[in-house]
């Protein structure tokens, strides 16, 4: 008598995910970011350490996102790693987004007559505006590391990593579930 199971297999079955993975996905950018912005603007302890900052706001994404496929039922992990790029890349414009609002509130004291919670929404559906405000950034530099402040080119590639980082640990936790 033969006692070996058959080899499970995935059935590639979508299930709810195209619609469940991207709104839960969304709304945990959205959310996260703004805890991202808040702790990458007023951080006292910038540098180095701010690699964590990333990698912790990619793994709280990843993992809201692969629980939402996990739930949703998706069988199809090609689906799910497309899924977790989207989902990633709205990540990266969301800690932008509000990496943006927190720095010019921050720039105005704080003052809600200056930048209302209300301007936010406006601000995710302006990309040129932030376009603009990441290349006057870009000029000048807002941080320092180890004793100089990186803009230009250098900032771009710490940028680009940091985009890297995150839409990489989204797509890898989302394909693995």
């Amino acid at each position: 008598m033969n006692s070996s199971l058959p080899e499970y297999r995935l059935s590639g079955l979508p299930g709810s995910s195209p619609v469940v993975v991207p709104l839960v996905g969304v709304a945990a950018a959205v959310v996260l970011s703004v805890a991202y912005a808040y702790i990458t603007v007023y951080s006292p302890i910038g540098g180095y350490i701010s690699a964590l900052f990333v990698i912790g706001y990619g793994f709280a994404i990843g993992f809201s996102t692969a629980m939402a496929a996990n739930i949703s039922k998706c069988r199809s992990p090609k689906l799910a790693g497309a899924l977790g790029v989207l989902v990633g890349l709205f990540a990266v414009y969301s800690a932008w987004v509000l990496f943006t609002f927190v720095f010019l509130r921050r720039a105005g004291g704080g003052d809600d007559a200056l930048l209302s919670w209300s301007f936010l929404p406006r601000l995710f559906i302006s990309p040129r505006a932030l376009w603009s405000f990441v290349m006057l950034i870009n000029q000048e530099g807002w941080f320092s590391i180890a004793g100089g402040t990186p803009k230009g080119v250098v900032l771009w590639i710490l940028w680009a990593i940091e985009a890297a980082i995150i839409v990489g640990i989204v797509t890898i936790f989302t394909y693995a579930v």
